[in-house]
């Protein structure tokens, strides 16, 4: 897995998302084992022009 950093800048990915195609950069990053197959599952928040969200890294694309 390739894992995100802070200070990457990233493109929202996620089809059901309304910020999806949004360009913004991490800015925390939350990372948690998945005890169920045992992967490293990371949560970004991104900072926006419009302010900032959280996504699962799997819905983010570093540019």
């Amino acid at each position: 897995m390739n894992l995100l950093r802070v200070g990457d800048e990233v493109k929202v990915v996620c089809p059901s998302s309304q910020w999806r195609d949004a360009r913004g950069v991490i800015t925390e990053i939350i990372q948690r084992r998945d005890e169920q197959n045992g992967k490293t599952l990371q949560e970004c928040a991104v900072t926006f022009k419009a302010g900032r969200r959280w996504f699962m890294a799997e819905h983010l694309i570093r540019l």
